[in-house]
């Protein structure tokens, strides 16, 4: 029996914002732009996620946008942010579990009628 080759990643530990950024020209608006930056990208999953749980985010390489904050008021919830981050990444390896189970479930199909077949052709 040949055994297969696993690979096996080390899972990424959940972005954590590092910087809050902003225009100070737009200082004197109620509301401006705000990036959060963050440890690490988020990967398309992850930022698929994020964007659902918050619509109108904006996700650019290692840095998340909110365009309508204040700088103050994020840092005040920037554990409410991390927290969201952390949602997005479990939602996004929830779906990676969920689909590389379908993956063996079609594969371990394939499996059965190939040797179903094999078996039917042994018969005759």
């Amino acid at each position: 029996m040949r055994k297969r080759n696993a690979v096996r990643s080390t899972p990424l530990s959940a972005p954590r914002i590092t910087e809050l950024a902003f225009d100070p020209a737009h200082i004197d608006r109620p509301n401006y732009p705000v990036t959060l930056r963050l440890s690490r990208p988020l990967t398309r999953p992850e930022a698929q996620s994020l964007s659902q749980l918050h619509p109108g985010l904006a996700v650019a390489d290692e840095a998340v946008v909110v365009p309508d904050g204040r700088v103050d008021e994020l840092a005040h919830h920037i554990h409410d942010w991390n927290r969201e981050l952390e949602r997005a990444q479990a939602a996004a390896a929830q779906e990676a579990g969920e689909h590389d189970l379908r993956r063996r479930e079609v594969e371990a199909r394939r499996n059965l009628h190939a040797n179903s077949s094999e078996l039917s052709q042994h018969l005759h």
